[in-house]
């Protein structure tokens, strides 16, 4: 119930569309699975330096490896300050 962005309802709407798994990009709990409960926070990727977003981008990807080593496919829909670079 956090998250109620237009970005965030439509990229949920597709996933959902296509009957995938989806988890919630968080800047500031990393991955969250939608059925956790988190309190309210004001942080977003949109005010952290280009430092802080490399570092939460790669603790995100390190928590991804952690679940699937080996994914088929990942689709992450986020905005223009969430880039990652995969390997």
């Amino acid at each position: 119930d956090l998250y109620v962005s237009s970005l965030f309802t439509k990229s949920r709407a597709y996933v959902e569309s296509r009957h995938g798994r989806w988890r919630i990009l968080s800047a500031k709990h990393g991955r969250v699975n939608p059925d956790k409960v988190i309190a309210p926070y004001e942080l977003t990727l949109n005010k952290m330096g280009i430092a802080d977003r490399r570092k939460w981008a790669a603790d995100v990807l390190d928590e991804l490896a952690k679940v699937d080593p080996q994914p088929k496919q990942i689709v992450m829909l986020a905005g223009t300050n969430c880039n990652f670079a995969l390997a």
